[in-house]
């Protein structure tokens, strides 16, 4: 692949970082969401990625304009396996959430029976809650927007939001930890 022309990073929206583990290395990929394409840069080389969904886990697409067909083999909360244009990668997602002061050598995150997951990609619109606060069932705990529709998420129990793991704003993947509950 080509790098296209890079953007300094002065002049970006806010972005998300992934880290993801193959046997063979550890890719670290910064993202930005752009009108209609996402700009991705790994390591020194940036790629402008547009993608549209033409079945369950199928996209077409292009990389720098050189056209692809990405398939969602299988994605858990800890890996996923993609197939790009027939071949197939798999990936180890850490626990942690690097470039938000997660450290990868950092302690396991809590269970998502502890956690309230997204229950769709989208983006942060609101948050209703702060950390430390005590919620109940039914109360708000924040706005997603997908597909141009909010969706208000709210509490399915007792419990203190003991940590906040998203921003206003944020990117965000289905069956991402977004808060943390104590009893």
């Amino acid at each position: 692949m080509v790098p296209i022309q890079t953007i300094p990073r002065e002049a970006r929206d806010s972005t998300t970082r992934y880290e993801l583990q193959s046997p063979e290395r550890t890719f670290t990929l910064d993202t930005v969401i752009g009108d209609g394409y996402i700009l991705v840069r790994l390591g020194d080389r940036e790629y402008k990625v547009v993608l549209k969904n033409v079945a369950p886990s199928t996209f077409e697409g292009r990389i720098n304009d050189k056209p692809i067909t990405v398939r969602i083999e299988r994605e858990t909360e800890s890996s996923i396996a993609i197939t790009i244009d027939g071949e197939t990668t798999s990936f180890e997602r850490p626990t942690s959430r690097p470039g938000k002061g997660g450290d990868p050598r950092a302690p396991a995150a809590p269970r998502a029976s502890d956690s309230l997951l997204s229950p769709m990609p989208g983006r942060i619109v609101s948050l209703k809650v702060t950390t430390g606060q005590k919620v109940g069932p039914g109360d708000p705990l924040m706005t997603i927007e997908s597909m141009k529709m909010e969706t208000l998420l709210t509490c399915d129990r007792e419990a203190t939001v003991t940590e906040i793991l998203v921003e206003e704003g944020e990117v965000i993947r289905r069956g991402q930890r977004l808060i943390v509950y104590s009893k």
